[in-house]
């Protein structure tokens, strides 16, 4: 997304304000990206990353094949995970061609050697589906156990979206509902910036979480986009992840199960 960078003007901040700037503005951008616009951006990010001193990315993001052959191509190692959409997005009509692409760079054996490896990419709880969720975990099974790389309760309007549309369930709720939590699969949960105390607590059941260490990370513009206030330190704790030795950051977060 760096030829997105400052793309969040006036429309963005308005759009921000209702809530929806994902849908809003960066669905309408990027419905119109093809494989081509996807990978000469992506070679300026991975300048941009190299000149930073940045040796490896995790990229989740649309036409994942030519993601991976601008990396290749610019010496940048990385974790690629197409994304994975069927209920909103422009990943919607890619869907097929997207799994595709997935078991394509996991396959390639030139790809593993510059350091380039794939991993499954549903977007969001609130673009994918529930039989979609299942349907990831038997795929990464089949892929000999890809890492599934998502976005997770990253605003209140996902949060709402998805207990609508599933009997009140929370975002990790749904993952823990159609069996990703408990899949033994690597995941790369991003954001959590509506985790709840019970959320927590899920993650910090042992047979879900197996005793693994979460790695949390904090982006805080994410946050400032998502509308998040504040952050609720008393349900966190009461969760038991401090006492469980694991690194959390205020958020937005990314745990990294491995």
């Amino acid at each position: 997304m760096a030829a997105l960078r400052g793309i969040e003007g006036a429309e963005g901040l308005e759009a921000s304000r209702r809530g929806d700037v994902v849908s809003q503005l960066y669905f309408k951008l990027e419905q119109h990206m093809s494989a081509g616009d996807v990978r000469a951006f992506c070679r300026m990010g991975a300048f941009e990353s190299l000149l930073g001193g940045v040796g490896l990315v995790w990229e989740h993001y649309y036409h994942g094949l030519s993601i991976a052959e601008a990396l290749q191509e610019t010496g940048l190692a990385g974790v690629v995970a197409p994304t994975l959409q069927d209920m909103a997005g422009p990943g919607v009509p890619l869907l097929e061609r997207a799994i595709g692409e997935t078991a394509a760079i996991a396959a390639d054996a030139s790809l593993r050697e510059s350091g380039i490896f794939a991993a499954l990419g549903p977007h969001a709880t609130d673009t994918v589906s529930a039989p979609l969720w299942r349907r990831i975990v038997a795929t990464a099974a089949e892929l000999g156990g890809l890492p599934v790389h998502t976005h997770l309760a990253q605003s209140a309007e996902e949060v709402r979206a998805v207990s609508r549309a599933n009997n009140g369930l929370s975002p990790l709720g749904l993952l823990h509902h159609t069996g990703m939590l408990g899949s033994q699969l690597p995941l790369m949960l991003v954001h959590g910036n509506y985790l709840s105390g019970a959320d927590l607590d899920l993650l910090g059941e042992p047979n879900q979480a197996r005793g693994t260490r979460f790695r949390c990370a904090r982006r805080p513009r994410s946050r400032r986009r998502a509308r998040v206030r504040g952050w609720r330190g008393r349900g966190r704790t009461r969760a038991g992840v401090n006492r469980r030795g694991w690194a959390l950051a205020h958020a937005d977060i990314a745990c990294a199960v491995a």
